[in-house]
Formats: C-alpha cells, structure tokens, sequence
C-alpha cells in the first residue's frame, strides 16, 4: 500500500505540470508572443492570445476581431506534454470586448505499477479548461476585465474539476503601457487521494515602444514582475520577465527574452527566442525556449501559433 500511495503522489506530481491551475501552464501560457518576451503578456499589446495574458489590453486593440490556435510542445521527447489552444477576441465597440478560450492538454502514458513492481495497466493524464472574459475602456488610457473559466482534469479515470476568475487593468497612453493581474481565483480541485489549491498569481508590468509607432521600423521593450502563491506547498515565488521585440513595417518580428524564477519554486527559467510575421490579416508567431539551468525541464521546448485578425 506504501508503494501504492507512492506511485500515487507521483504521478499526481505529474499531472500538476499540466494541470490549468498550475503555475508551469500559467507561467507558460499559449501564447507564443508573449513567450517569445520572456513571458510578459501581462503587459503584451492586444492579439488572439490576450486572454491568457491581459485581456483588458483588447479595447486598445487596433482590430475589432482577433482569432488564433496555439501549440505548446514542453519536452516532446521527455515529459511529453502537449497543449493546445483556440482564443480570440471581438470588440463590440470601442469601449468594450469579449473574449473566449479553449484550451486542452495530454501528457504521454504512464505506467501503473503494483505493489510487486509489475506494470499493471497504463493512463493518460489529460486536462481541459474553456473560459469566457469581458475587458471594459473607463477612460481613453485605462481598462479592466475579468475572465471565468472551468477547469478539467482527469487522473487514475478519476476527474476533478474547479472555476476560476483573473482580474486585469491596463494602462496605455503614447509609447507607454501598463498592466496589472491577479490569475487563478478559485475552488480547489479535488481528487481521489486529496485537494490541490489553485495557485493564485500576481503580475505587474511596464512596456514601452523606443521608436516611433508610425515608422517601418518599431522596437518595444517590456519587463514584469511576479509573485505566485502556492497554497499546497506552504510558500510562495518571485517571477520576473523581459522582453523585446523588433517589427519591420508591421509584418515581420523578432523576439527575444528571458523569464527568471527564485529558487523556492519549481518553475524552472529559460531564455527565449521568437519569429513572426503577419500579411494579409494572418499571423504566424514560433518561439523556441532555451534553459538556463543544468537539466533544465525546459529545454527543447517550443510554441507555435497562427491567428487571423480584421
């Protein structure tokens, strides 16, 4: 029963690296801009992917409609984790915006092994979450909104569920932006062997564009600052996020960035490089991450993904 309990805990351990209301798809959202920026989406301009960064930045935007698919591939080879995304936005006036988000996720099978040592069966961890979100202008230069989402995960053929809520406000006047988040507000999810809390996370961050947006050539700095509350550990994290970007005439970008985490999470740090370009209405943005550490977990990992706004 020991080693039972054992296996157990294991692969809950596993299955809360995918799990939605878990710092690492949080911290490593689909959004392959804003990870392309050392992920700094809590201060990211408006695009599909601006539900799992601010959604309040979308009354900003320059396209009243905005729709994209993301995929995250974290260690294909080892952890196998892949996500997928479908999220957009729609601005019902120019005070105004609705959002919505699918997101799902598996990790690669895994063995169930008895009390003997002797594989038994396999399963399949898998996570799913689908979210709503409303962003409000109250002034020309500052918003808010407030996102809800269901959360699904399934472990052992036993699943467990929970909602959730983000709060965002977004500053942007001239060159300046400034966001402002709190993710994850929400029930527990309760599983056969116990509860896990949803790590609540708080953002704050600042960008600013060095050139002038109207020439072919625009360069935007970004940077933000982070705590992550984790409940079932007893303790909490700092995270922290910079980024750049380069645009030439608004279709083709480069990115590059890098996100550091404190040594009392398990959030492991990365730089990160990206590629984008938009013609037509239609984005294509790939991001590569690249650990810092010895035996990073998250090396190899990549993010693409493709949108169409209008």
């Amino acid at each position: 029963m020991i080693l039972k309990k054992c296996l157990s805990t294991i692969a809950l351990t596993c299955v809360s690296l995918v799990a939605f209301s878990q710092p690492f798809i949080e911290e490593l959202p689909s959004n392959p801009i804003a990870l392309s920026m050392g992920n700094t989406g809590v201060v990211g301009e408006a695009s599909a992917y601006s539900i799992y960064g601010n959604s309040a930045a979308t009354v900003f935007g320059e396209k009243r409609f905005a729709v994209g698919v993301s995929y995250f591939g974290w260690q294909p080879e080892n952890l196998g984790i892949n996500s997928g995304s479908v999220a957009g936005y729609y601005q019902i006036n120019n005070k105004m915006s609705i959002l919505l988000d699918v997101r799902g996720s598996l990790l690669k099978t895994q063995e169930i092994i008895n009390e003997q040592g002797v594989v038994s069966g396999s399963f399949q961890p898998t996570d799913f979450a689908v979210g709503v979100g409303y962003a409000y202008k109250f002034m020309d230069c500052l918003s808010a909104s407030v996102n809800l989402r269901y959360l699904s995960s399934k472990i052992f053929q036993k699943n467990a569920s929970a909602v959730a809520g983000d709060i965002g406000i977004y500053f942007n006047k001239n060159r300046l932006s400034a966001g402002l988040t709190l993710n994850n507000i929400g029930s527990k999810l309760q599983y056969e062997n116990g509860a896990l809390d949803q790590n609540m996370n708080l953002s704050a961050g600042v960008a600013y564009e060095f050139l002038n947006p109207t020439s072919n050539h625009q360069l935007k700095g970004a940077g933000k600052v982070g705590y992550v509350f984790l409940p079932n550990n007893n303790q909490g994290s700092i995270l922290a996020g910079i980024g750049a970007q380069y645009s030439f005439k608004k279709m083709l970008y480069a990115r590059a960035g890098y996100s550091y985490s404190d040594a009392t999470t398990y959030m492991p740090q990365y730089a990160s490089v990206g590629l984008g370009v938009k013609l037509w209405g239609v984005g294509i943005d790939a991001t590569y991450l690249i650990g810092t550490q010895s035996a990073s977990m998250i090396k190899n990992s990549f993010a693409v993904g493709v949108s169409y706004t209008f």
